[in-house]
């Protein structure tokens, strides 16, 4: 008897403050579309609400609220509606419009870049290969030396590639960046070999001893394009006690990327990664491309000399589909900028 006397209050209570926040208020009642809601429109202390105050049994598809109730005219409006309606009408044309209010990823751009918002890209324009160069050394704000990237993205179906496909290649462009990028060449060879591959530039040359000190990892390899692992013909096999380690960084000799080589390139080769700009770089099934063809400092002309080497480096290999004729789109940046998508007529 006790919880049923304390629900009996609690709905007492209830409706006596319904009553009292009722008591001042000036209602409306209408029925909605095709007389399914009787709705009743009400205005208490300047706020206009709609309230349902009886639905009639519908399909669950007519009683979703998110459907949106269908507006009277402005003649059939009660006032209050009415007078609402014409307070939020939009503003005419000469006058400035509410701002939006920014992020705050979004305002931190904008106090960087605030004197080069000219300069910035323009989603769904194309520029030319000299003008996203310079405007790209303009919006390289940071205080580091910017590396310029080069994103290619190849027409997938015109592609046929299978797992085994999976093309890695070297390429050494004919300029070099002016920052100064630490690199570190491992030579496996026997003893005769180490000696000219040490005079050639090489930082670690060995056979048993350096595979022995890789397998304890004393010398940890770095999962870097800055570290290099080279190996002649004679000595490969010698690298399966080591495979897990090595592979795991990328760095497994390979023929295509110029790590395995025979005695007589060695020192060609040691020369080229140590010294020259060199990279490795993998195509794969996703037919894209990412790779440095220069920095900030280097000249519009040597940026330019380097990309058209890429490309005449990509029509060379052996599958077709990874060269400018099946090429989908070109975009350049630095390090921390913005993309600028490049225009195909430089080819």
């Amino acid at each position: 008897m006790t919880k049923q006397n304390g629900y009996k209050i609690l709905v007492e209570f209830f409706f006596f403050y319904i009553s009292l926040l009722s008591a001042g208020t000036e209602s409306y009642v209408r029925s909605g579309s095709g007389g399914r809601d009787i709705s009743r429109w009400s205005n208490f202390s300047g706020v206009f609400t709609e309230e349902t105050i009886q639905r009639r049994r519908l399909p669950w598809s007519a009683r979703s609220s998110t459907a949106p109730r269908p507006q009277l005219p402005p003649s059939q409006l009660p006032p209050p509606q009415l007078e609402k309606a014409t307070q939020i009408a939009p503003p005419p044309p000469g006058e400035p419009t509410q701002r939006v209010k920014l992020k705050k990823k979004e305002k931190k751009i904008l106090k960087k870049y605030k004197d080069f918002l000219d300069i910035l890209p323009k989603r769904d324009s194309e520029y030319a290969i000299n003008e996203a160069i310079e405007k790209i050394k303009t919006l390289a704000v940071h205080k580091f030396v910017e590396s310029i990237d080069i994103y290619l993205s190849f027409n997938q179906k015109r592609s046929k590639m299978n797992k085994n496909d999976n093309l890695k290649t070297f390429i050494t462009f004919p300029h070099n960046l002016k920052k100064k990028r630490e690199k570190k060449v491992y030579v496996v060879t026997n003893r005769d070999l180490q000696k000219r591959a040490t005079d050639s530039g090489a930082d670690v040359v060995g056979e048993d001893d350096l595979i022995s000190k890789i397998k304890e990892r004393e010398i940890r390899l770095k999962k870097k394009n800055n570290n290099f692992l080279l190996c002649t013909n004679d000595v490969i096999h010698k690298l399966a006690r080591v495979g897990k380690e090595v592979g795991s960084k990328g760095l497994m000799p390979n023929e295509k990327s110029g790590t395995l080589v025979s005695e007589f390139l060695l020192e060609k080769h040691v020369k080229l990664f140590k010294f020259g700009n060199s990279y490795i770089f993998k195509l794969n099934k996703l037919n894209t491309l990412n790779l440095n063809v220069g920095d900030v400092y280097m000249s519009n002309d040597e940026i330019r000399e380097n990309i058209c080497h890429l490309f005449e480096h990509l029509d060379s290999l052996e599958f077709f589909h990874f060269n400018s004729k099946n090429l989908k789109s070109v975009f350049l940046s630095s390090t921390m900028g913005f993309p600028f998508k490049i225009k195909r007529n430089f080819l």
